[in-house]
């Protein structure tokens, strides 16, 4: 009989415009609410009162769970039944396992009551086509009579085609494992041999879940040495026609023995043999996963299961559950918290957020005595994927008023901004799960657009709706929130790629008068007409400016309230918007405004009588300002004029660094590039010095890596080691971090350590949020970056042209490219962390090329810190 076999690949802030989200006429009443439960990932407990329940409930689910972790029943072809009353037998048979072949434990002398139960619920299937059972182990560990039980209680009177039952054993675990490993079909041409300790369950729980999973064949050994058993496998292993001749080492225990003969007796290349081992068997565990499920960028899921690492029963049955819905054995303590277990959920979540994953769904194998809910929970928050989320119902005098905002606690990828495009809230994710008063508002949400901050930076966080209708008080706005790997859309529909929580608001009305503060600056009689004065505006929310602005300079300095332009119409005070506009009812709303006095007799400079004088004051009526409820100030603004000979202040805001480029070091014929899932992705991984070192005799290359010397040192016998041996140390080192491509040339020492050229350094990108103290020009100007120390080519602006910055003309009779703002964001890719200090270019060494309205020059660059 050949065993169906499923060959399964490897899978795999700030924002300026916050006022914007608070806008004047708008009262906000919401809050924000954990993410969805079940949350991220999807959690399913799977547990009975004890072993066998809980390897019934596991063959259950096996069954009738698809990788999605929907339901999907089918019915065993065949079963596996082993003892529950120790762990090698059942271990090795994970190697035996299909999707549809389940496990089951039982006791030496008796059958318990859920296998039975089984057996019960499933006879029918077994009625026909002599399906197999097998039975592992010899009668010390499932006696003859419970045999007997188990084909009575499986067979149907009178089939002519019962179950077939089939027992695979030795006279110790050793040759149980083989005589399992050795059975029709479970040795492929293209298999590696697995091997594990037998003499303890934890290594070898990991490596049943991994036989079953790669359709591997496997082997344990003792750990006191090469036994006969184990030789013999290794031999028939070798002997396969066109076999790989690879062999998986998992876990410690095992003895160097092993790799001795096959490298020394047998030939075998080092690069062939591949072995795990962690400081423990949480890390070998996280290790096996690492090396053989998280390597490729066609992952295609996510999901884990979390067993206890403190006894081995509720693992036994695992193998074929974990087959059958492509989930990963994850071992924990009971308790959680192991720094091992949450790295692996941190290196899923990133998996998934970067859009090479669907949803993470988790299984709990076991009762709360074997996997605690902390460990659960523990597990949930190590993976970092849930999103929380803020709804802000708005709420304006006006008939028109009908806007919401949801705010995120985070980005929805923690990838660049190219990614994060392509998967942003869209109006059918958002309106697909908002009500209105418990009714659904699909199809009534006629626009959203992303407001998460300044241009496409590091905030992409919030996002604003329209309603086809107006918003009353006491509507309740409910967004029932996002499962992650949920499809959006009807077409061309994309999964989620993170949990986002449900909140909600109630709209009520608006009774909080706007804040609105003036700075007024004295002219210097400049020839550019902002160094004739200037005011600047700032409110809290929101607000309109009104035709009742009056302004008037007489000879005591003082302003009185008549109107500017017609008291004197040679002058004109333009009040222009700095902020981006949000509109209500047909008007436009906006925090900041520029007042500037200008001559506006044709292409007239600015005389002494034109410009703002010190002391002057500037009196506007409340009635003036207005948000969008139509609430004024609670009383006369007033400013006094003062002279301003303080430079500028650029603060960096928010500053955001996300790995990009991977560092590749040629060491020829070598090719070592940093992974783009381990530690030194990005400007980590340069700065360092690779070299090669001959070591006669040595049995196997080494690769070293210290992080704090940035050094990478490859140990091996260049005489007999080849470049492919080497590749292999760097998996043997259990080191994620780096990959190594090499050609079969003839493997060299070399004589100085090589570094990455810059061309080939690893590189982060860079998205800086700034923010001046008060109104400048010059924000368009050319921008120079260095990170510790360096600049081009290792550090260079990608862009900027990201911020805000807006040409504002009628500011200008001289200067028609003067642009006035106070944010800006810059983004550049450094191959280096550090000190970054940015400079803006003026039209000479000496002047920044950032001023404020009246001359005064931007001294000290700006500094902040690159991790």
């Amino acid at each position: 009989m050949t065993i169906q076999r499923k060959r399964v690949a490897k899978r795999l802030a700030s924002g300026l415009l916050a006022g914007a989200l608070a806008l004047g006429g708008l009262a906000i009443g919401g809050g924000s609410a954990s993410a969805n439960t079940p949350s991220s990932p999807t959690t399913n407990r799977i547990s009975g009162s004890d072993r066998y329940e809980t390897a019934a409930a596991l063959a259950r689910a096996q069954l009738n769970t698809t990788s999605a972790g929907a339901v999907s029943a089918t019915n065993p072809d065949s079963l596996i039944i082993a003892s529950g009353e120790n762990f090698p037998d059942a271990l090795a048979g994970g190697q035996l396992a299909t999707a549809t072949r389940p496990m089951l434990l039982v006791r030496k002398d008796s059958v318990p009551t859920a296998t039975s139960d089984f057996i019960a619920d499933y006879k029918s299937s077994f009625a026909t086509g002599s399906k197999r059972v097998f039975i592992l182990g010899g009668e010390e560990a499932i006696s003859a009579d419970t045999v007997t039980a188990i084909q009575s209680a499986i067979t149907t009177a009178g089939s002519l085609t019962p179950p077939v039952i089939t027992r695979l054993s030795g006279a110790t675990r050793y040759e149980t494992a083989k005589a399992i490993s050795d059975y029709t079909a479970i040795t492929q041409a293209d298999d590696q041999l697995i091997i594990a300790n037998g003499a303890s369950y934890e290594d070898a729980v990991t490596a049943s879940s991994l036989a079953a999973f790669k359709g591997w064949p496997m082997i344990l050994t003792p750990s006191t040495g090469l036994n006969a058993t184990l030789k013999a496998k290794l031999d028939s292993f070798i002997a396969v026609p066109g076999g790989t001749d690879q062999f998986v080492i998992i876990g410690a225990g095992i003895p160097a023995e092993i790799e001795q003969y096959l490298i020394s007796t047998k030939s075998i290349a080092p690069a062939k043999i591949r072995r795990i081992q962690g400081a423990d068997h949480y890390q070998t565990n996280f290790l096996t996963n690492a090396n053989y499920l998280l390597g490729a960028t066609n992952y295609s899921g996510a999901n884990i299961a979390l067993v206890t690492g403190e006894n081995w029963p509720d693992a036994l049955a695992f193998a074929g559950f974990g087959l059958k819905t492509g989930t990963h054995l994850v071992l924990t303590p009971t308790a959680g918290g192991n720094i091992n277990v949450l790295t692996l959920a941190a290196t899923l979540a990133g998996y998934n957020d970067a859009g090479y994953g669907t949803n993470q769904r988790m299984y709990v194998i076991g009762g709360r005595s074997a996997v605690s809910d902390v460990a659960k929970v523990g597990y949930a928050a190590g993976s970092g994927t849930d999103l929380t989320s803020t709804i802000s119902c708005e709420q304006a005098s006006a008939a028109t008023q009908n806007r919401v905002t949801i705010t995120l606690s985070g980005r929805l990828n923690g990838t660049a901004p190219a990614i994060e495009n392509a998967t942003m809230l869209s109006l059918p994710a958002i309106s697909s799960v908002m009500t209105k008063n418990n009714v659904a508002l699909t199809g009534s949400v006629s626009a959203v657009s992303d407001i998460g901050g300044v241009g496409v930076g590091p905030t992409r966080k919030t996002y604003r709706l329209t309603l086809a209708a107006p918003l009353a008080v006491n509507d309740v706005i409910t967004f029932g929130g996002l499962e992650e790997g949920e499809l959006i859309g009807t077409t061309g529909a994309s999964a989620f790629p993170r949990s986002v929580g449900s909140s909600s608001c109630t709209v009520t009305s608006d009774v909080t008068r706007p804040t609105v503060s003036i700075t007024g600056v004295a002219g210097t009689g400049g020839t550019d007409s902002a160094s004739g004065g200037y005011f600047w505006i700032h409110a809290n929310e929101p607000i309109t400016v009104g035709s009742g602005l009056a302004i008037q300079l007489d000879s005591t300095g003082r302003v009185s309230t008549v109107n500017f332009n017609s008291a004197n119409p040679t002058l004109s005070a333009t009040v222009v918007p700095m902020s981006t506009a949000t509109s209500r009812g047909g008007k436009s709303y906006y925090t900041d405004f520029v007042m500037v006095l200008k001559d506006i007799s044709a292409g007239a400079m600015l005389s002494t009588s034109a410009q703002v004088p010190n002391r002057a004051v500037l009196n506007v009526s409340a009635s003036v300002f207005a948000d969008a409820a139509g609430l004024n100030p609670a009383s006369t603004v007033s400013s006094t004029v003062g002279t301003d000979s303080a430079s500028p202040v650029l603060t960096v805001l928010d500053s955001t660094s996300t790995a990009t480029g991977v560092a590749t070091y040629s060491v020829s014929p070598l090719s070592i590039s940093a992974k783009s899932t381990g530690a030194f992705f990005g400007a980590k991984g340069s700065g360092f010095a690779v070299s090669v070192v001959n070591q006669r005799g040595l049995l196997k290359p080494t690769f070293v890596v210290d992080g704090t010397a940035k050094t990478i040192t490859i140990t091996a016998d260049t005489g007999y080691h080849t470049p492919s041996d080497v590749a292999q140390a760097v998996a043997n080192a259990e080191n994620s971090d780096w990959a190594v491509n090499s050609s079969t040339s003839t493997l060299n020492a070399t004589v100085a350590p090589a570094s990455c050229l810059a061309s080939t350094c690893g590189y982060d990108t860079v998205v800086v949020l700034l923010a001046a103290d008060e109104p400048v020009h010059g924000f368009q100007s050319s921008v120079t970056v260095s990170v510790g120390g360096y600049g081009a080519p290792f550090v260079q602006a990608i862009t900027d042209g990201l911020g805000d910055t807006v040409a504002y003309g009628q500011f200008d009779v001289n200067d028609s490219n003067m642009n006035i703002d106070t944010a800006r964001v810059i983004s550049f890719t450094t191959q280096f962390e550090g000190t970054a200090t940015m400079s803006f270019q003026g039209a000479s060494a000496a002047a920044s090329g950032i001023a404020d309205l009246v001359g005064n020059y931007l001294t000290a660059p700006v500094t902040f810190t690159v991790t």
